[in-house]
């Protein structure tokens, strides 16, 4: 009897692949249901069920997973409870609840260790750095995916690497690396299509279109979200249909081209997560239709669109949105000449921007935990390779033995026939596990390099937050006693003071840019760059100065935070020179030899010893900046001020 109902619901689930009326799929299923016994044939069925729902229901999914669930601890079922949890954890994480879906996958992560299975194990694992993908924790995510991958390789179980190698993808493209993006993006298409997995080979096609969209190859882009978008219809799928609606829309507002049809993209992808209750997705479609008629000037259907996906973030809570559409708001008002709401949704924008760049800043690790496991990380690469070298000399041994064996076959076939084959077994084995060292090797390499550009986004964010965040403070309550003034020359000062804060924030926003910039990491960049601000700023104080630059620079590689701190030292040196030591004339003088050593020398009156205390905190500032990046700072205050600093080449 029981045969029958497993042959049943391996009939309905062809059903479901092959037949596009749902209903009947459904229906079979419920009758299916009502006249099976209390096993494993029924917790599928409420599993095919839910899987049904997931793609227009999301409710009515969540009620099938459940009942899986509960069967599955009532017969005690581990299979079943496996598979309730693996479809419910990716409902959990479309709905934002992602410590409950972490909570589960580690349930199922620690039942599979208690019941021996490696493959529901390995699958826990992908499920849980998918829960932390969704939660922006990078650095775990990748963890628990090599983790995943290793044992999936480990088994021989390969349909899964598409859906890693899909995930890994979307990891580079959160930290804005497409380049490598686009290798997995590539890897999980042809993984997919030659396992013939619709679904999977949909998301590796809208997975290879956000590629192609950062590397700013829009037609590539538009036609793998085309494909993607095919392939989402046979199967009806709503989130994947509106993932790749919502692609292609961005793709057509990024290039400012059919307009009509980019509305018409937004709708449908606005009522498919209407349809699976996603509140993000919503407000999302809405402020790229408001963005749309923004661009066109018709602000006054901006104003409409950005209003309600406003309120539809407002109300689910979303944070990241409504930061977006109160700026997005401010600048439609302000265009519409109401200068009282552009300064509601412009205070909300500014106040509720800062409190979400603290809460992520406490939420992230403090750089030194995240370099302290770096350093944990490149221990454990020194030991696999360790390893590895040992299984390689244990494997040339080995070769050598096969090798004489292989002379003295004409002696004894028979006895080392099957000695040969023994060894040939071992010589496999072998080669296995250095194919599996090689894979954790590379693995933890990767992981170490993101890790590492997890520690310099945080710092230029925190810079920037520092910097850039409090001089916006300063220039909203400057604004605000703008406002109140009714004194011609305190409006006029007030004024002024707003003058040079925009100035200076430009200056150190165009700075701090500079530094993250990749393509000027070079020391000739870092000296064209002084040459190009300092000059300007010597000039503007009508001081003559000079600058002493070696003729021929050597290609030497500087880091962002080297670079900037270097620059900041100088500027401060100098700055120091035209406000307090009425300089006439100021040398700026680089030396390379063991050392990149730069001098900044003035013809001015010293620091006197009874002053000495005033530039305490500018003079410590600049010894923390070159102590940061493993340098040397001394200051001589005999016949004018001579500041010298270096950092050593080999930094």
């Amino acid at each position: 009897m029981k045969f029958k109902y497993i042959f049943l619901l391996a009939f309905f689930g062809l059903s479901l692949s092959c037949c596009a009326q749902n209903e009947q799929v459904i229906d079979s299923l419920k009758r299916l249901i009502r006249i099976a016994p209390k096993d494993t044939t029924k917790i599928f069925a409420y599993i095919s069920l839910g899987q049904i729902f997931e793609n227009f229901n999301i409710d009515s999914a969540i009620y099938y997973y459940q009942k899986a669930g509960n069967l599955s601890k009532e017969i005690n079922s581990a299979e079943g409870e496996f598979k309730y949890i693996s479809n419910y954890s990716a409902v959990l994480n479309t709905l934002g609840k992602y410590d409950q879906s972490l909570a589960i996958n580690f349930k199922s992560y620690l039942l599979a260790k208690k019941v021996k299975s490696p493959k529901n194990e390995a699958i826990a694992l992908s499920n849980i750095a998918a829960s932390y993908q969704f939660n922006s924790e990078f650095s775990k995510s990748l963890e628990y995916y090599i983790k995943a991958m290793v044992l999936f390789e480990k088994i021989g179980v390969n349909k899964h690497l598409s859906l890693i190698c899909s995930n890994i993808c979307g990891l580079y493209l959160s930290l804005n690396q497409p380049q490598e993006a686009l290798k997995y993006a590539l890897k999980g298409v042809q993984l997919n299509t030659d396992s013939k997995n619709i679904n999977g080979i949909c998301s590796a096609y809208i997975n290879l279109g956000n590629a192609y969209k950062d590397l700013k190859k829009y037609d590539e882009a538009l036609k793998a979200q085309e494909i993607a978008y095919k392939f989402a219809n046979q199967v009806n799928n709503y989130q994947l249909k509106a993932n790749a609606c919502v692609n292609i829309a961005d793709i057509y507002l990024v290039t400012n081209r059919n307009k009509d049809e980019l509305i018409k993209k937004y709708e449908e992808a606005n009522f498919y997560f209407k349809a699976q209750n996603d509140p993000y997705g919503e407000a999302l479609c809405l402020r790229g239709i408001a963005i749309s008629f923004f661009n066109e000037k018709q602000c006054g259907e901006a104003r409409k669109y950005t209003i309600q996906a406003f309120e539809i973030a407002k109300n689910a809570g979303i944070q990241s949105e409504i930061i977006k559409n109160s700026l997005l708001l401010s600048d439609i008002e302000l265009c519409l000449g109401n200068i009282d709401s552009y300064s509601y949704y412009r205070n909300l924008y500014d106040s509720t921007n800062i409190i979400y760049n603290r809460n992520n800043s406490l939420k992230d690790v403090k750089e030194l935990e995240v370099k302290y496991e770096i350093v944990k990380k490149e221990k454990a690469l020194a030991e696999k390779n360790l390893a590895f070298n040992k299984i390689y000399d244990e494997t040339r041994q080995k070769d050598q033995m096969l090798i004489t064996l292989g002379i003295g076959i004409l002696l004894l076939i028979g006895t080392l026939f099957f000695a040969f084959r023994f060894f040939k077994q071992k010589r496999i084995l072998n080669e296995q596990a250095l194919s599996t060292l090689k894979a954790e090797q590379e693995n933890i390499k990767l992981k170490s390099h993101l890790e590492g550009q997890e520690v310099e986004r945080r710092r230029i964010s925190q810079e920037m937050h520092d910097e850039i965040g409090s001089g916006l403070t300063s220039m909203m309550f400057l604004s605000h006693t703008i406002q109140s003034t009714k004194d011609d020359e305190q409006f006029l000062l007030t004024a002024q003071r707003i003058g040079k804060l925009s100035n200076d924030l430009s200056s150190q926003m165009n700075e701090i840019i500079w530094s993250m910039n990749q393509e000027y990491n070079s020391l000739a960049d870092l000296i064209a760059y002084i040459r190009q601000q300092i000059s300007e700023l010597i000039e503007n104080a009508n001081t003559d100065f000079n600058f002493e630059f070696p003729e021929i620079i050597p290609d030497i590689q500087l880091s962002g935070l080297q670079r900037r701190s270097l620059y900041l030292v100088i500027k401060e040196s100098v700055n120091n020179a035209l406000k307090y030591a009425q300089a006439t004339n100021i040398t700026v003088k680089c030396e390379i030899n063991t050392e990149i050593n730069f001098t900044i020398k003035d013809d001015g009156k010293g620091i006197p010893a009874a002053e000495f205390k005033q530039f305490g905190n500018g003079l410590r500032n600049m010894q923390n900046r070159m102590k940061e990046i493993g340098g040397k700072f001394i200051i001589q205050t005999k016949e004018g001020t001579a500041v010298s600093f270096s950092i050593p080449l080999n930094n």
